[in-house]
């Protein structure tokens, strides 16, 4: 870490740190410490308007969400999609095509596709959640690491859920040394006063907007890194969370920020660390909003290009007299662009035969196309639909 970047931080102090590494290696360096964050922003009048900009996007988000028949099905593949270029932000690389296809079938899947799977599910437990009341806190962010770090054989079920108890640093690679490090979070003795009197500024600052406050808070999320591993995942999950947990930002999961985030790593990584370096908070807030109106932007061209879609296949359906399952089938596929026969058996509570013909249907009308995997197992794919939700 340049300790000269942090030395003359304005919110923040920089602590000497002495012990061994992961590794074994004797380090003697130095930690950041945030102090708690202030209880007002200061931001630009062009951030100002970014935000009006901003929350102006996620209002068209939301009323484009709401006419679809069922939001929840969008929901899905958004989730999905955010996992995906979450991982990529950590160097985990698989795409959606390859998580739905191990969902449909329910197999052992890759190390990186687990890592996604989870992430998956702790996005919608965090949803669930939510949406039943649940505070957006400490208590709930252990119990989302948990699920999110469940499968990682590399830390014991004593560092899953629970802060750390040792130092950590952000690196370029596994076994750089601390000295190496871009950035070096405050000493695990100053985590759980940091990371409560985060969650107090969280929801007790209120002359902030949500999306400043999901944006600051998210920087002193990453700053603070209370947990060992799992850190970004979890703390871009929590920001679109206190989204959903206002209620008025966003009433359900129809936006990601991860494509936005992944596509620029490097100006992501350097707005966190200079606001530790500066103090100033207005730079990151404005490429955070600015990831947000882009984000909520491409969501609604999507979305209504996903409505349309739908909306012609129930047309080519309708026009050959077709009823029953695959009537939902071409409902279902925003959600579902990738079929299998016992799925659809299982999900419609239909024999396997009358599962079979209706894809035979949607394959013979040209709407989905028939594919073989792996040993010997066919799938069903909605090209229209997974061109797009690839995309989100």
């Amino acid at each position: 870490m340049d300790v000269e970047k942090f030395k003359k931080s304005s919110i923040g102090d920089l602590v000497a740190i002495q012990g061994k590494d992961a590794f074994g290696r004797e380090y003697d360096h130095f930690a950041y410490v945030p102090a708690p964050l202030p209880s007002k922003i200061s931001l630009t009048d062009s951030t100002w308007r970014l935000l009006a900009d901003a929350v102006l996007e996620l209002g068209i988000l939301s009323g484009e969400g709401n006419r679809l028949p069922n939001p929840g099905l969008l929901a899905r593949p958004i989730i999905r999609a955010e996992a995906v270029s979450s991982s990529k932000l950590e160097g985990t690389h698989t795409t959606l095509p390859q998580v739905l296809q191990s969902e449909l079938f329910q197999e052992t899947p890759s190390a990186e596709v687990t890592e996604v799977l989870d992430q998956i599910r702790a996005f919608e437990v965090g949803v669930g959640l939510i949406k039943q009341g649940a505070p957006l806190g400490v208590n709930l962010i252990k119990q989302l690491h948990r699920i999110l770090m469940q499968n990682d054989a590399r830390w014991t079920d004593g560092d899953k859920g629970e802060f750390r108890t040792r130092q950590n640093f952000i690196g370029p690679h596994p076994r750089a040394t601390i000295e190496e490090s871009t950035f070096v979070p405050p000493p695990w003795e100053y985590v759980v006063d940091a990371i409560y009197n985060w969650e107090t500024w969280m929801h007790n600052e209120k002359t902030a907007h949500v999306l400043v406050r999901a944006a600051v808070s998210h920087y002193q999320f990453e700053t603070i890194h209370p947990f060992l591993d799992g850190n970004g995942r979890l703390g871009r999950l929590i920001a679109l969370l206190l989204l959903l947990h206002d209620g008025k930002a966003l009433s359900e999961p129809l936006l990601n920020i991860s494509p936005y985030l992944e596509a620029r790593r490097e100006e992501y990584q350097d707005h966190l660390r200079a606001v530790s370096g500066t103090g100033n908070f207005d730079p990151w807030v404005c490429f955070f909003l600015e990831g947000i109106r882009t984000q909520a932007t491409a969501a609604v061209e999507k979305i209504s290009a996903l409505r349309l879609v739908v909306q012609d296949m129930l047309e080519t359906l309708r026009a050959k007299k077709v009823r029953g399952t695959a009537i939902r089938l071409a409902e279902d596929a925003i959600g579902f662009p990738i079929v299998s026969a016992p799925d659809v058996r299982d999900r419609y509570g239909v024999t396997y035969q009358a599962a079979a013909q209706a894809l035979t249907i949607m394959v013979d009308s040209g709407l989905f196309t028939s594919v073989i995997i792996g040993a010997n197992r066919k799938v069903y794919v909605c090209p229209a639909v997974m061109d797009l939700v690839t995309k989100l």
